[in-house]
């Protein structure tokens, strides 16, 4: 199974990251080939290739508007800085390896959202944090007082709610889920490929992560204000 490789646009503001993980080919994902195979419109190649792309067998990326997209050997990755435009990348993933790259092997993806939420608690946020950190069932108890970091992680979900290091008043949430795409066996107990659309997946799923994400943030704010003095 493929690690997800965070985008430097999900390092310091708000976004999201689709990513899939699989044996891929970096060095053909140029803006060129994107714009060659009708997934990028020239005014976007255009763009991208003004940003000096990186490609190469180990590590292509390139950017356009508020997208940027990056190939591993492992996984590849679409990250946008709009939390709302879920639409956008979903299409070019599900175009990308639906249609253009069918035999490429998936063996799992998932998605990360990134958020700097505001939240009022006298004594600082990371006090009102920890307070509802105690009470939230995540699988961990931290003391009370200043929270430094909490972090639930298991195969499908990594969860991580500290201060926000761009802001004293806000929180930052990061919230990863990942899911794993079984394999049939051969009669000798090696995997067998066969081709499948990742398209559906994508666009079903991708909705009830965010609207998960959204929940859990909304649940975690509110609870902070709430116990405000």
């Amino acid at each position: 199974m493929s690690d997800p490789v965070v985008s430097p646009l999900l390092t310091n503001m708000e976004g999201w990251q689709l990513y899939i993980g699989g044996a891929m080919n970096p060095a053909i994902h140029h803006p060129a080939w994107y714009n060659l195979v009708g997934l990028i419109t020239d005014e976007q190649m255009k763009t991208a290739m003004a940003g000096r792309p990186t490609s190469g067998p180990v590590l292509s990326s390139f950017a356009f508007e508020e997208l940027q997209i990056t190939c591993h050997p492992t996984v590849w990755n679409i990250a946008s800085a709009k939390v709302d435009d879920l639409d956008r990348p979903v299409k070019i993933a599900s175009e990308l390896f639906d249609t253009h790259l069918p035999q490429t092997p998936i063996q799992n993806y998932g998605f990360i959202f990134s958020f700097h939420a505001a939240a009022r608690f006298t004594g600082g946020v990371g006090v009102g944090l920890a307070k509802v950190m105690k009470n939230a069932n995540l699988g961990l108890d931290p003391p009370l007082g200043s929270l430094t970091r909490f972090m639930h992680t298991s195969p499908q979900l990594t969860v991580l709610v500290e201060p926000s290091q761009r802001d004293p008043g806000r929180i930052y949430l990061y919230y990863q889920t990942n899911y794993v795409i079984s394999s049939e066996m051969d009669g000798t107990g090696k995997p067998v490929f066969k081709a499948f659309s990742i398209g559906p997946k994508l666009k079903d799923q991708v909705t009830i992560d965010c609207d998960a994400v959204k929940s859990r943030l909304q649940h975690i704010i509110s609870g902070i204000e709430s116990m405000q003095e």
